[in-house]
């Protein structure tokens, strides 16, 4: 046998720093949580399956959060007009259930023939037509109540009770913005007929 060997048999290793048996400064964890992961590991077999198995964890979690995200009823308000009865918005448009949009028009003020001494009559309408419509109402809503208002005037000037001329002149306006237009589909609503 060596010498040398025989010293470094005979002298133990010394595993702690100082003499007050203490943990060393550098290390944080404490030695139960170190042999609790040796164990973990010896259990998966490697640090591969152990890195793979996190990141299954992690993917799981991320999709469990986002299925549970859409399927959580959002907090927005109801849309105005999903009920049965359509509430006006605050700019006239309201959506109807089958897809169609209710809007209200500005009303328009139509002068009575001479002998009513300067009176007028006050017309409200309400359309309901499809999206596309209501757009291209938006786009050429100057020509389309010029042509409104020369029909309903020549409607005044034919004399007659205007209030009681409701349905030819839900019949001229529709028959005005079909033209002007082109929906696939118009409701037209007298609101109002009111002498001013």
């Amino acid at each position: 046998m060596n010498p040398a060997d025989e010293t470094a048999e005979e002298r133990p290793i010394d595993t702690t720093e100082g003499e007050s048996g203490a943990e060393p400064e550098g290390s944080k964890e404490p030695r139960e949580a170190i042999g609790s992961l040796r164990a973990l590991l010896a259990r998966l077999g490697s640090y591969r399956t152990a890195v793979l198995a996190g990141l299954a964890a992690v993917l799981i979690l991320a999709f469990a959060g986002m299925t549970a995200r859409l399927l959580m009823p959002s907090e927005k308000p109801a849309r105005p007009g999903r009920s049965s009865d359509p509430v006006f918005a605050s700019d006239g448009i309201a959506d109807t259930p089958d897809r169609l949009v209710k809007q209200e028009l500005a009303p328009f003020y139509i002068p009575l023939p001479h002998g009513e001494s300067g009176r007028m009559v006050r017309l409200s309408f309400v359309v309901t037509w499809d999206r596309s419509c209501s757009s291209r109402f938006r786009g050429q809503e100057r020509r389309v109540r010029d042509r409104l208002y020369l029909r309903m005037t020549e409607l005044a000037a034919e004399g007659g009770n205007m209030r009681s001329m409701s349905l030819t002149i839900r019949t001229e306006a529709r028959k005005i913005l079909e033209e002007l237009l082109r929906p696939e589909e118009i409701h037209v609503v007298v609101t109002g007929i009111f002498i001013v």
